[in-house]
Protein backbone atom coordinates (compact mmCIF):
# COMPACT_ATOMS: atom_id res chain seq x y z
CA UNK A 1 0.00 0.00 0.00
CA UNK A 2 2.94 2.88 0.79
CA UNK A 3 4.37 1.48 -2.67
CA UNK A 4 1.43 2.75 -4.35
CA UNK A 5 0.93 5.68 -2.58
CA UNK A 6 4.36 6.84 -3.40
CA UNK A 7 3.87 6.53 -7.05
CA UNK A 8 0.15 8.24 -7.14
CA UNK A 9 2.79 11.13 -4.95
CA UNK A 10 5.14 10.82 -7.22
CA UNK A 11 2.58 11.17 -10.77
CA UNK A 12 1.24 14.29 -9.03
CA UNK A 13 4.36 15.71 -8.28
CA UNK A 14 5.59 15.46 -11.83
CA UNK A 15 2.42 16.89 -12.87
CA UNK A 16 2.69 19.99 -10.77
CA UNK A 17 6.48 20.67 -11.70
CA UNK A 18 5.44 20.60 -15.50
CA UNK A 19 2.25 22.85 -15.02
CA UNK A 20 4.62 25.63 -12.97
CA UNK A 21 7.72 25.27 -14.61
CA UNK A 22 6.58 26.85 -18.30
CA UNK A 23 3.31 29.10 -19.26
CA UNK A 24 3.83 27.50 -22.51
CA UNK A 25 1.95 25.09 -24.32
CA UNK A 26 1.94 21.80 -22.99
CA UNK A 27 1.32 18.10 -23.82
CA UNK A 28 -2.36 16.71 -22.57
CA UNK A 29 -2.40 14.55 -19.60
CA UNK A 30 -4.72 11.87 -18.26
CA UNK A 31 -4.48 9.91 -14.91
CA UNK A 32 -7.78 10.53 -13.74
CA UNK A 33 -8.17 12.29 -10.18
CA UNK A 34 -4.04 11.42 -9.64
CA UNK A 35 -3.20 14.21 -12.11
CA UNK A 36 -4.08 15.78 -15.66
CA UNK A 37 -2.80 18.59 -17.93
CA UNK A 38 -5.85 20.13 -20.47
CA UNK A 39 -7.04 23.08 -21.03
CA UNK A 40 -11.12 23.86 -19.85
CA UNK A 41 -13.63 24.30 -22.06
CA UNK A 42 -13.42 28.16 -22.28
CA UNK A 43 -9.77 27.55 -23.40
CA UNK A 44 -7.70 28.33 -20.22
CA UNK A 45 -4.48 26.01 -19.27
CA UNK A 46 -5.24 23.72 -16.85
CA UNK A 47 -3.76 21.58 -14.15
CA UNK A 48 -4.65 19.58 -11.43
CA UNK A 49 -3.59 16.60 -8.85
CA UNK A 50 -4.84 14.88 -6.51
CA UNK A 51 -8.56 15.18 -7.10
CA UNK A 52 -9.76 18.43 -6.04
CA UNK A 53 -6.28 19.33 -3.75
CA UNK A 54 -4.70 21.12 -6.28
CA UNK A 55 -5.35 23.34 -9.52
CA UNK A 56 -3.61 25.81 -11.93
CA UNK A 57 -5.44 27.56 -14.45
CA UNK A 58 -4.05 30.12 -17.08
CA UNK A 59 -5.44 31.82 -19.91
CA UNK A 60 -4.04 33.90 -22.91
CA UNK A 61 -4.25 37.16 -21.03
CA UNK A 62 -1.84 36.15 -18.05
CA UNK A 63 -5.08 35.98 -15.84
CA UNK A 64 -3.94 32.67 -13.40
CA UNK A 65 -6.09 30.76 -10.65
CA UNK A 66 -3.81 28.73 -8.49
CA UNK A 67 -5.51 26.50 -5.14
CA UNK A 68 -3.57 23.77 -2.88
CA UNK A 69 -6.81 23.34 -1.43
CA UNK A 70 -7.97 24.26 1.41
CA UNK A 71 -5.68 26.01 2.79
CA UNK A 72 -4.57 28.45 0.08
CA UNK A 73 -5.74 30.07 -3.10
CA UNK A 74 -4.66 32.76 -5.33
CA UNK A 75 -5.98 34.82 -8.17
CA UNK A 76 -3.92 36.89 -10.30
CA UNK A 77 -4.70 39.45 -13.13
CA UNK A 78 -2.03 41.45 -14.79
CA UNK A 79 -4.34 43.37 -16.68
CA UNK A 80 -6.50 45.07 -13.71
CA UNK A 81 -3.41 44.70 -11.85
CA UNK A 82 -5.19 42.72 -9.21
CA UNK A 83 -4.34 39.84 -6.82
CA UNK A 84 -6.55 37.72 -4.09
CA UNK A 85 -4.61 35.35 -1.93
CA UNK A 86 -6.75 33.32 0.60
CA UNK A 87 -5.22 31.32 3.30
CA UNK A 88 -7.50 29.22 5.16
CA UNK A 89 -10.20 31.00 4.39
CA UNK A 90 -12.07 32.42 5.82
CA UNK A 91 -9.18 32.78 8.55
CA UNK A 92 -7.18 34.88 5.86
CA UNK A 93 -6.99 37.05 3.50
CA UNK A 94 -4.95 39.38 0.76
CA UNK A 95 -6.06 41.73 -1.49
CA UNK A 96 -3.56 43.47 -3.80
CA UNK A 97 -5.68 46.17 -5.91
CA UNK A 98 -3.05 48.72 -8.07
CA UNK A 99 -0.92 50.25 -5.58
CA UNK A 100 -3.09 49.27 -2.21
CA UNK A 101 -2.48 46.31 -0.11
CA UNK A 102 -4.88 44.45 2.04
CA UNK A 103 -4.43 41.50 4.66
CA UNK A 104 -6.47 39.47 7.60
CA UNK A 105 -5.66 37.28 9.28
CA UNK A 106 -8.74 36.08 12.19
CA UNK A 107 -8.93 39.58 14.07
CA UNK A 108 -5.05 41.32 12.85
CA UNK A 109 -5.38 43.18 9.60
CA UNK A 110 -3.29 45.69 7.93
CA UNK A 111 -4.27 48.29 4.89
CA UNK A 112 -1.11 50.13 3.16
CA UNK A 113 -3.14 52.45 0.48
CA UNK A 114 0.53 52.92 -1.34
CA UNK A 115 3.06 50.17 -1.70
CA UNK A 116 5.12 51.40 -3.47
CA UNK A 117 5.70 54.67 -1.12
CA UNK A 118 7.30 53.83 2.77
CA UNK A 119 5.81 57.07 3.99
CA UNK A 120 1.98 56.40 2.59
CA UNK A 121 -0.84 56.27 4.70
CA UNK A 122 -1.13 52.76 6.16
CA UNK A 123 -3.48 51.51 9.02
CA UNK A 124 -2.21 48.06 11.22
CA UNK A 125 -5.36 46.55 13.57
CA UNK A 126 -5.45 43.73 16.02
CA UNK A 127 -8.88 43.78 16.83
CA UNK A 128 -9.93 45.19 19.66
CA UNK A 129 -6.90 45.63 21.90
CA UNK A 130 -4.27 47.43 19.04
CA UNK A 131 -4.34 50.33 16.77
CA UNK A 132 -1.67 51.80 14.68
CA UNK A 133 -1.15 53.78 11.46
CA UNK A 134 -0.64 56.74 9.64
CA UNK A 135 -3.69 59.09 8.44
CA UNK A 136 -3.96 60.66 4.89
CA UNK A 137 -2.32 63.83 6.42
CA UNK A 138 1.25 61.86 7.38
CA UNK A 139 -0.02 61.48 11.13
CA UNK A 140 1.42 59.05 12.74
CA UNK A 141 -1.04 57.36 15.14
CA UNK A 142 -1.06 54.74 18.41
CA UNK A 143 -3.55 53.44 20.54
CA UNK A 144 -3.99 50.40 23.24
CA UNK A 145 -7.74 49.73 24.21
CA UNK A 146 -8.42 50.57 26.85
CA UNK A 147 -5.54 52.17 28.12
CA UNK A 148 -5.39 55.12 26.17
CA UNK A 149 -3.88 56.63 22.82
CA UNK A 150 -5.10 57.73 19.80
CA UNK A 151 -6.98 56.55 15.87
CA UNK A 152 -7.19 58.81 13.13
CA UNK A 153 -10.02 58.06 10.13
CA UNK A 154 -11.87 55.49 11.84
CA UNK A 155 -15.54 54.40 12.47
CA UNK A 156 -16.25 57.72 10.82
CA UNK A 157 -13.80 60.24 12.44
CA UNK A 158 -10.70 61.47 11.41
CA UNK A 159 -9.43 61.59 14.94
CA UNK A 160 -10.30 59.70 17.95
CA UNK A 161 -8.41 60.01 21.56
CA UNK A 162 -9.02 58.30 24.78
CA UNK A 163 -8.10 57.64 28.18
CA UNK A 164 -9.04 54.68 29.98
CA UNK A 165 -11.57 54.04 27.85
CA UNK A 166 -14.60 55.10 29.01
CA UNK A 167 -13.20 57.17 31.31
CA UNK A 168 -12.99 59.96 28.81
CA UNK A 169 -12.62 59.98 24.75
CA UNK A 170 -12.53 63.03 21.99
CA UNK A 171 -13.66 62.55 18.25
CA UNK A 172 -13.14 65.25 15.61
CA UNK A 173 -15.13 64.97 12.00
CA UNK A 174 -15.06 67.80 9.77
CA UNK A 175 -14.12 70.81 12.19
CA UNK A 176 -17.18 68.88 14.29
CA UNK A 177 -15.56 68.02 18.12
CA UNK A 178 -16.69 65.62 20.55
CA UNK A 179 -16.20 64.90 24.16
CA UNK A 180 -17.20 62.06 26.26
CA UNK A 181 -16.76 61.29 30.14
CA UNK A 182 -17.88 57.98 31.41
CA UNK A 183 -19.39 57.14 27.79
CA UNK A 184 -22.55 56.90 26.63
CA UNK A 185 -23.42 58.74 30.16
CA UNK A 186 -21.71 62.57 29.26
CA UNK A 187 -21.10 64.00 26.06
CA UNK A 188 -21.17 67.51 24.56
CA UNK A 189 -20.37 68.17 21.00
CA UNK A 190 -19.27 71.75 19.49
CA UNK A 191 -19.08 72.60 15.51
CA UNK A 192 -20.25 74.87 12.81
CA UNK A 193 -23.95 75.34 13.18
CA UNK A 194 -24.26 72.18 15.36
CA UNK A 195 -24.21 71.75 19.46
CA UNK A 196 -25.10 68.84 21.43
CA UNK A 197 -25.40 68.18 25.02
CA UNK A 198 -26.51 65.05 27.07
CA UNK A 199 -26.20 63.62 30.59
CA UNK A 200 -27.61 60.27 29.69
CA UNK A 201 -30.63 58.84 30.56
CA UNK A 202 -31.52 62.21 32.41
CA UNK A 203 -31.26 65.35 29.79
CA UNK A 204 -29.91 65.54 26.21
CA UNK A 205 -30.02 68.70 23.59
CA UNK A 206 -28.71 68.95 20.43
CA UNK A 207 -29.41 71.47 17.32
CA UNK A 208 -28.58 72.46 14.28
CA UNK A 209 -28.20 75.90 13.20
CA UNK A 210 -31.66 77.30 12.36
CA UNK A 211 -32.78 73.92 10.85
CA UNK A 212 -34.51 71.74 13.96
CA UNK A 213 -33.94 71.71 17.43
CA UNK A 214 -34.32 67.78 19.65
CA UNK A 215 -34.43 67.05 23.24
CA UNK A 216 -35.12 64.57 25.56
CA UNK A 217 -35.39 63.81 29.33
CA UNK A 218 -35.37 60.70 31.34
CA UNK A 219 -34.71 59.06 27.79
CA UNK A 220 -36.47 57.25 26.10
CA UNK A 221 -40.02 58.46 28.20
CA UNK A 222 -39.72 61.73 26.83
CA UNK A 223 -38.40 63.30 23.49
CA UNK A 224 -39.14 65.85 21.21
CA UNK A 225 -38.00 67.86 18.55
CA UNK A 226 -38.88 71.55 16.18
CA UNK A 227 -38.27 71.59 12.78
CA UNK A 228 -37.45 75.36 10.94
CA UNK A 229 -37.47 74.30 7.38
CA UNK A 230 -38.66 76.57 4.96
CA UNK A 231 -41.41 73.84 3.62
CA UNK A 232 -41.91 71.59 6.52
CA UNK A 233 -41.82 73.53 10.12
CA UNK A 234 -43.05 72.37 13.31
CA UNK A 235 -43.41 70.17 16.41
CA UNK A 236 -43.34 66.80 17.44
CA UNK A 237 -42.66 64.66 20.46
CA UNK A 238 -42.97 61.41 22.15
CA UNK A 239 -44.52 60.51 26.09
CA UNK A 240 -42.85 56.42 25.50
CA UNK A 241 -44.61 54.07 25.77
CA UNK A 242 -47.72 56.14 25.53
CA UNK A 243 -48.10 58.60 23.12
CA UNK A 244 -46.87 61.11 20.24
CA UNK A 245 -47.33 63.41 17.96
CA UNK A 246 -46.18 64.78 14.29
CA UNK A 247 -47.93 68.45 13.63
CA UNK A 248 -45.27 69.64 10.73
CA UNK A 249 -46.79 71.91 8.26
CA UNK A 250 -46.10 69.66 5.50
CA UNK A 251 -46.79 66.23 7.52
CA UNK A 252 -49.50 65.19 10.07
CA UNK A 253 -49.15 61.90 12.45
CA UNK A 254 -50.17 60.30 15.73
CA UNK A 255 -48.58 57.50 17.57
CA UNK A 256 -49.73 55.79 19.84
CA UNK A 257 -47.98 53.19 22.70
CA UNK A 258 -45.04 53.92 20.36
CA UNK A 259 -43.69 52.36 17.86
CA UNK A 260 -46.38 49.96 17.63
CA UNK A 261 -49.20 51.75 16.02
CA UNK A 262 -48.27 54.69 14.02
CA UNK A 263 -49.87 56.54 11.34
CA UNK A 264 -48.91 59.86 9.57
CA UNK A 265 -49.50 61.50 5.98
CA UNK A 266 -47.18 64.16 4.14
CA UNK A 267 -47.07 65.51 0.89
CA UNK A 268 -44.59 62.26 0.05
CA UNK A 269 -45.75 59.71 1.72
CA UNK A 270 -48.83 58.00 3.84
CA UNK A 271 -47.24 55.87 6.74
CA UNK A 272 -49.70 53.63 8.87
CA UNK A 273 -48.09 50.84 11.50
CA UNK A 274 -50.59 49.06 12.81
CA UNK A 275 -49.12 47.17 15.33
CA UNK A 276 -45.29 47.60 13.95
CA UNK A 277 -43.37 45.38 12.78
CA UNK A 278 -46.44 43.08 12.01
CA UNK A 279 -48.42 45.12 9.87
CA UNK A 280 -46.55 48.21 7.95
CA UNK A 281 -47.75 50.94 5.09
CA UNK A 282 -46.35 53.14 3.03
CA UNK A 283 -47.44 55.28 -0.15
CA UNK A 284 -46.27 57.67 -1.64
CA UNK A 285 -42.07 57.88 -3.06
CA UNK A 286 -42.23 54.46 -1.44
CA UNK A 287 -44.44 51.65 -1.60
CA UNK A 288 -45.05 49.36 1.28
CA UNK A 289 -46.91 46.92 2.58
CA UNK A 290 -45.85 44.34 4.91
CA UNK A 291 -48.23 41.71 7.10
CA UNK A 292 -44.84 40.17 8.98
CA UNK A 293 -44.10 37.10 8.59
CA UNK A 294 -46.54 35.68 6.35
CA UNK A 295 -46.13 38.30 3.20
CA UNK A 296 -44.32 41.61 2.25
CA UNK A 297 -43.99 43.66 -0.76
CA UNK A 298 -41.50 46.56 -1.08
CA UNK A 299 -41.19 49.00 -4.32
CA UNK A 300 -39.09 52.12 -4.53
CA UNK A 301 -37.47 53.54 -7.73
CA UNK A 302 -36.10 50.63 -9.84
CA UNK A 303 -36.53 47.69 -7.53
CA UNK A 304 -39.08 45.46 -5.98
CA UNK A 305 -38.79 43.38 -3.09
CA UNK A 306 -41.02 40.75 -1.97
CA UNK A 307 -40.90 38.25 0.73
CA UNK A 308 -42.70 35.41 1.68
CA UNK A 309 -42.71 34.16 5.50
CA UNK A 310 -40.03 36.17 6.37
CA UNK A 311 -37.28 34.87 6.24
CA UNK A 312 -37.66 32.14 4.26
CA UNK A 313 -39.04 33.54 0.72
CA UNK A 314 -37.31 36.73 -1.07
CA UNK A 315 -37.90 37.97 -4.36
CA UNK A 316 -35.65 40.94 -5.93
CA UNK A 317 -36.10 42.77 -8.80
CA UNK A 318 -34.45 45.58 -10.33
CA UNK A 319 -35.72 47.05 -13.47
CA UNK A 320 -32.68 49.25 -14.97
CA UNK A 321 -32.52 51.65 -18.11
CA UNK A 322 -30.41 48.26 -20.18
CA UNK A 323 -31.01 45.30 -18.10
CA UNK A 324 -33.93 43.46 -15.49
CA UNK A 325 -32.32 41.64 -12.56
CA UNK A 326 -34.40 38.96 -10.72
CA UNK A 327 -32.95 36.98 -7.83
CA UNK A 328 -35.53 34.79 -5.69
CA UNK A 329 -34.13 32.79 -2.56
CA UNK A 330 -36.03 30.21 -0.78
CA UNK A 331 -33.39 29.43 1.98
CA UNK A 332 -32.23 27.35 2.17
CA UNK A 333 -33.55 24.70 -0.09
CA UNK A 334 -33.58 27.28 -3.76
CA UNK A 335 -31.85 29.83 -5.48
CA UNK A 336 -32.56 31.32 -8.62
CA UNK A 337 -31.10 34.47 -10.87
CA UNK A 338 -32.30 35.71 -14.11
CA UNK A 339 -30.78 39.12 -15.77
CA UNK A 340 -32.23 39.57 -19.46
CA UNK A 341 -31.80 42.50 -21.94
CA UNK A 342 -34.71 45.29 -21.21
CA UNK A 343 -36.29 44.18 -24.29
CA UNK A 344 -36.65 40.80 -23.13
CA UNK A 345 -34.70 39.30 -26.18
CA UNK A 346 -31.61 38.19 -24.80
CA UNK A 347 -30.57 36.04 -21.74
CA UNK A 348 -27.44 37.42 -20.03
CA UNK A 349 -27.34 35.47 -17.00
CA UNK A 350 -29.12 32.40 -15.51
CA UNK A 351 -28.38 30.69 -12.33
CA UNK A 352 -30.67 27.56 -10.31
CA UNK A 353 -29.24 25.93 -7.34
CA UNK A 354 -31.48 23.50 -5.25
CA UNK A 355 -29.71 22.52 -2.45
CA UNK A 356 -27.95 20.16 -1.65
CA UNK A 357 -28.61 18.70 -4.65
CA UNK A 358 -27.46 20.88 -7.86
CA UNK A 359 -25.70 24.10 -9.07
CA UNK A 360 -26.09 25.68 -11.91
CA UNK A 361 -24.84 28.82 -13.49
CA UNK A 362 -24.41 30.60 -16.83
CA UNK A 363 -23.48 33.53 -18.22
CA UNK A 364 -24.09 34.02 -21.73
CA UNK A 365 -22.42 31.12 -23.36
CA UNK A 366 -20.53 29.69 -20.62
CA UNK A 367 -21.85 27.02 -18.31
CA UNK A 368 -21.30 25.32 -15.61
CA UNK A 369 -23.58 22.58 -13.49
CA UNK A 370 -22.10 20.90 -10.48
CA UNK A 371 -23.78 18.00 -8.06
CA UNK A 372 -24.26 18.07 -5.36
CA UNK A 373 -23.39 21.26 -4.09
CA UNK A 374 -23.60 21.20 0.07
CA UNK A 375 -23.14 24.80 0.32
CA UNK A 376 -26.70 26.26 1.42
CA UNK A 377 -25.73 30.28 -0.48
CA UNK A 378 -24.94 30.89 -3.81
CA UNK A 379 -21.80 32.70 -5.03
CA UNK A 380 -19.95 32.78 -1.91
CA UNK A 381 -16.31 32.95 -3.50
CA UNK A 382 -14.02 31.75 -0.69
CA UNK A 383 -16.45 28.79 -0.78
CA UNK A 384 -15.89 27.89 -4.61
CA UNK A 385 -12.38 28.33 -5.10
CA UNK A 386 -11.52 26.79 -1.68
CA UNK A 387 -13.81 24.19 -0.66
CA UNK A 388 -16.95 23.40 -3.60
CA UNK A 389 -14.79 20.92 -5.50
CA UNK A 390 -14.22 18.64 -2.45
CA UNK A 391 -18.02 17.75 -2.70
CA UNK A 392 -18.72 18.22 -6.14
CA UNK A 393 -18.85 14.36 -7.81
CA UNK A 394 -20.16 15.64 -11.14
CA UNK A 395 -19.52 18.50 -13.12
CA UNK A 396 -20.93 19.81 -16.77
CA UNK A 397 -19.13 22.46 -18.28
CA UNK A 398 -20.23 24.28 -21.73
CA UNK A 399 -18.57 27.29 -23.56
CA UNK A 400 -20.05 27.53 -27.08
CA UNK A 401 -20.58 24.66 -28.49
CA UNK A 402 -17.81 22.65 -26.68
CA UNK A 403 -19.02 20.11 -24.40
CA UNK A 404 -17.16 18.62 -20.66
CA UNK A 405 -18.40 16.02 -18.46
CA UNK A 406 -16.47 15.12 -15.06
CA UNK A 407 -17.23 12.42 -12.46
CA UNK A 408 -15.38 12.29 -9.03
CA UNK A 409 -12.53 14.19 -9.80
CA UNK A 410 -11.83 13.02 -13.41
CA UNK A 411 -12.20 8.56 -13.25
CA UNK A 412 -14.55 9.65 -16.20
CA UNK A 413 -14.15 12.16 -18.92
CA UNK A 414 -15.41 13.21 -21.78
CA UNK A 415 -15.53 16.18 -23.86
CA UNK A 416 -16.97 17.17 -27.51
CA UNK A 417 -16.64 20.43 -29.09
CA UNK A 418 -19.41 20.04 -31.82
CA UNK A 419 -17.07 20.06 -34.36
CA UNK A 420 -16.31 16.81 -34.52
CA UNK A 421 -12.99 16.51 -31.62
CA UNK A 422 -13.74 14.74 -28.74
CA UNK A 423 -12.01 12.60 -25.86
CA UNK A 424 -13.60 10.00 -23.47
CA UNK A 425 -11.70 8.18 -20.79
CA UNK A 426 -12.42 6.32 -17.51
CA UNK A 427 -9.36 5.65 -15.42
CA UNK A 428 -7.45 4.04 -15.84
CA UNK A 429 -9.55 1.39 -18.12
CA UNK A 430 -10.28 3.03 -21.41
CA UNK A 431 -9.25 6.45 -23.49
CA UNK A 432 -10.40 7.39 -26.90
CA UNK A 433 -9.89 10.18 -28.86
CA UNK A 434 -11.10 11.81 -32.20
CA UNK A 435 -9.78 14.38 -33.95
CA UNK A 436 -11.19 15.95 -37.51
CA UNK A 437 -8.38 18.48 -37.68
CA UNK A 438 -5.76 17.31 -40.71
CA UNK A 439 -6.33 13.83 -41.78
CA UNK A 440 -8.50 13.26 -39.07
CA UNK A 441 -7.69 10.81 -35.90
CA UNK A 442 -9.00 8.24 -34.27
CA UNK A 443 -7.73 6.69 -31.18
CA UNK A 444 -8.27 4.12 -28.46
CA UNK A 445 -6.45 2.52 -25.73
CA UNK A 446 -7.22 0.33 -22.61
CA UNK A 447 -4.91 0.17 -19.61
CA UNK A 448 -3.16 3.24 -21.11
CA UNK A 449 -1.37 1.41 -23.52
CA UNK A 450 -1.79 -2.35 -22.73
CA UNK A 451 -3.86 -2.67 -26.08
CA UNK A 452 -4.31 0.49 -27.95
CA UNK A 453 -5.10 1.34 -31.70
CA UNK A 454 -4.98 4.88 -33.88
CA UNK A 455 -5.53 5.67 -37.48
CA UNK A 456 -4.35 9.33 -38.80
CA UNK A 457 -5.33 9.76 -42.46
CA UNK A 458 -4.45 6.55 -44.31
CA UNK A 459 -1.69 4.52 -41.46
CA UNK A 460 -3.12 2.60 -39.01
CA UNK A 461 -1.34 1.83 -35.84
CA UNK A 462 -1.84 -1.10 -33.12
CA UNK A 463 -0.05 -1.40 -29.81
CA UNK A 464 0.82 -3.89 -27.81
CA UNK A 465 1.84 -4.69 -24.46
CA UNK A 466 2.90 -1.28 -24.08
CA UNK A 467 5.97 -1.32 -25.85
CA UNK A 468 5.42 -3.06 -29.24
CA UNK A 469 3.74 -0.67 -32.20
CA UNK A 470 2.59 -2.46 -35.81
CA UNK A 471 1.86 0.59 -38.19
CA UNK A 472 -0.07 -0.54 -41.55
CA UNK A 473 -0.02 2.37 -44.85
CA UNK A 474 0.52 5.49 -45.62
CA UNK A 475 0.61 8.84 -43.22
CA UNK A 476 -1.36 10.18 -45.90
CA UNK A 477 -3.17 8.96 -49.17
CA UNK A 478 -1.12 8.85 -52.32
CA UNK A 479 -1.91 12.09 -54.95
CA UNK A 480 -2.93 10.83 -58.83
CA UNK A 481 0.51 10.63 -59.79
CA UNK A 482 1.77 8.23 -57.46
CA UNK A 483 -0.55 5.54 -57.75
Amino acid sequence: MKTVYGVLGLCAAAVLAGGCASTGPQRPLDLGCIASRDTTVAGQSRTRALGPFYEHRRDDKGRTFTAVRPFYSRIEDPEKDRALTEMLWPLGVAHRFRRETYWRFVNLYHDDFDNTDRASRYRTVLFPLLFYGRDKWGEDYFAVFPLGGSLHEYIGQDRMDFILFPLYGHAEHDEIEGFNVLWPFVNWTEGEGISRFRVFPFYGRSTMGDVWEKRFYLWPFYSSADFYYPQSSGHAFILFPLFGRVDLTDQQGWMLLPPFFHWSKGEEMTKLNCPWPFIQYRSGHEDRLYIWPFYGRRERGPVRSTYYLWPIVHDNVFTGSRVTKRRLHVIPLYYQEDWRARDGTESLVKARKIWPLFCYARERDHSVLRIPDLWPFYGVGGVERNFAPFWTLYSRAQFGETIEHELLWGLYRTRNDGRGNGRMSIFPLYSSRRSAEGEGVREWSLLHGLLGYRREGWQTTYRLLYFFRIRHGEARPPSPGEE
